[in-house]
């Protein structure tokens, strides 16, 4: 009986593990992946203008909240990725996703 219910929650967790992992992977894959450059772009060409007082103070800010906020969220889904990774490993006890 106890077997059991222990072979249960691994059963359980394995499978949460799992679909968040899902969830992770099919976010991560929705991001363009040529997004990064043309921010990292984007960011070079405001830095540019803000140089060269084509910009103002204030706009060029709001770009670099703007920037940081869309880099963040790119990291922040590798991140989720990786630890689902690391979660489906850990509940498995085995390395199924190098």
């Amino acid at each position: 009986m106890v077997a059991q219910q222990s072979l249960h929650n691994v059963e359980t967790e394995v499978a949460a593990s799992y679909k968040s992992l899902l969830t992770a992977h099919n976010f991560h894959k929705a991001i363009d992946p040529l997004y990064l450059e043309r921010l990292d772009q984007s960011l070079e060409a405001h830095t540019r203008n803000f140089l060269s007082q084509n910009i103002n103070m204030l706009e060029y800010l709001d770009f670099l909240e703007s920037y940081q906020q869309n880099k963040q969220s790119i990291l922040d889904a590798s991140r989720d990725l990786n630890n689902a990774v690391e979660e489906v490993n850990y509940a498995s006890g085995t390395e199924l996703i190098p």
